[in-house]
């Protein structure tokens, strides 16, 4: 059937990919990482990028994105126990970069959606189209902005230290921190469960449109017939096996790993997964999985029972 052409766009990736952005970030922490629901909604619209170029854009952008999320994260571990002001400078650092790629990303993304409606005939979901673009933008920039304001705390803390005279006003003042992240969590929260609630009538409305369904299954098969899925999946095996060898690099921070080489071993063998049909998977099924497991098993020992401080 030319509608099930669309198959990834009218699975759930996108609107569980979404899910995974609605929650508050803490300081570098995000307890939902964001570059899995990024990398969801990737996916979701992997057939649309091949029939609108600011489509492909706004997946684009979500590969950096996504790359800004796991970076975010990964620093978030390996600098926990580090000086407020220095978690400060990276929560700036990362804030500018992420708000630079969602107004570059808003932008592709619903201008992609809107010309695809109108080029695919898609005049019933265009006539049922709410203000997305505008609550998606308040919605992400209150995510960055309120996920940034408790750390300035950072700059009542060195007052503190160095102006000695006032030191119990600036440090009063850096004890409201924890209430802080509380409210400006419930703000980010609410205002998360309004754009997913808008952004999930959004996506179906375009889902339920028949006519751009099919035509836009029509086109894209045209795409697909040249082979432009088993291009794509070799893209996508060689990131897996870039990335897998990045990981395999020994750098430490007070002794202690940052890239877990488990993590390699997991993308090679994703990778191989990923190129089955091309070779004979069923060889390199036991030695990937008994690469993975030992892995885990050799770097579970390592960090409970070994002393890294002994030389």
């Amino acid at each position: 059937m030319k509608d099930r052409a669309l198959k990834l766009f009218m699975s759930p990736l996108i609107t569980v990919g979404m899910f995974f952005l609605l929650n508050p970030t803490f300081a570098l922490f995000d307890p939902l990482p964001d570059f899995i629901g990024y990398l969801m909604i990737i996916g979701g619209v992997y057939e649309l990028t091949a029939l609108d170029e600011r489509i492909e854009l706004a997946s684009k952008k979500l590969w950096y994105l996504s790359l800004l999320s796991a970076l975010r994260l990964l620093v978030a571990f390996s600098t926990f126990g580090y000086d407020s002001s220095t978690v400060m400078m990276l929560c700036f650092v990362f804030a500018i970069c992420e708000a630079i790629l969602i107004v570059s990303f808003i932008s592709d993304w619903f201008d992609g959606f809107d010309y695809m409606l109108q080029r695919y005939g898609g005049f019933s979901a265009l006539r049922n189209q709410t203000n997305t673009r505008f609550i998606t933008g308040v919605f992400f920039f209150a995510r960055i902005g309120f996920g940034f304001l408790p750390e300035l705390s950072a700059i009542f803390e060195l007052r503190a230290y160095f102006d000695i005279d006032k030191s119990p006003i600036w440090r009063e003042l850096a004890s409201y921190k924890p209430f802080e992240i509380a409210l400006f969590a419930l703000i980010v929260l609410i205002l998360g469960i309004y754009w997913y609630a808008n952004t999930l009538k959004y996506i179906k409305s375009i889902r339920s449109d028949v006519d751009f369904i099919k035509n836009a299954g029509e086109r894209y098969l045209d795409f697909a017939s040249d082979g432009r899925d088993a291009e794509t999946r070799f893209k996508i095996a060689d990131i897996l096996v870039v990335v897998g060898f990045v990981f395999f690099i020994d750098f430490t921070i007070n002794l202690k790993p940052v890239l877990p080489a488990f993590v390699a071993t997991f993308l090679l063998c994703a990778a191989c997964f990923m190129l089955r049909s091309y070779t004979d998977f069923k060889k390199l099924i036991l030695p990937a999985s008994a690469a993975v497991i030992c892995q885990i098993a050799f770097e579970f020992y390592a960090a409970h029972a070994v002393d890294p401080t002994v030389f």
